[in-house]
């Protein structure tokens, strides 16, 4: 029981740090490096309808948000598997 436990948390753990990685990453590259003229092409711009993409700053805020949702669901799931098996 105890392998069929880690193994389903092990799959949903690396996929909830794995998007952390990702969305983060992007979240630090349009918040800091993209150019102007680049976020402009991309549909970032004042009057846009989504507040995330009013600007590069909006963007890394609610990238940082996400990370850390997901980074806390993957620390949640591997709490999950360290946790020892309980015998009956």
């Amino acid at each position: 029981m105890d392998r069929l436990k880690r193994g389903l948390l092990l799959a949903p753990t690396a996929i909830a740090f794995a998007y952390a990685v990702v969305v983060g990453l992007d979240g630090v590259y349009i918040g800091f490096f993209i150019s102007p003229e680049e976020l402009e092409e991309s549909g970032f711009g004042p009057q846009s309808g989504e507040w995330r993409m009013r600007s590069a700053g909006h963007y890394f805020w609610y990238a940082t948000a996400v990370t850390l949702v997901f980074a806390m669901i993957g620390v949640g799931l591997k709490r999950l598997l360290a946790s020892p098996a309980k015998d009956d």
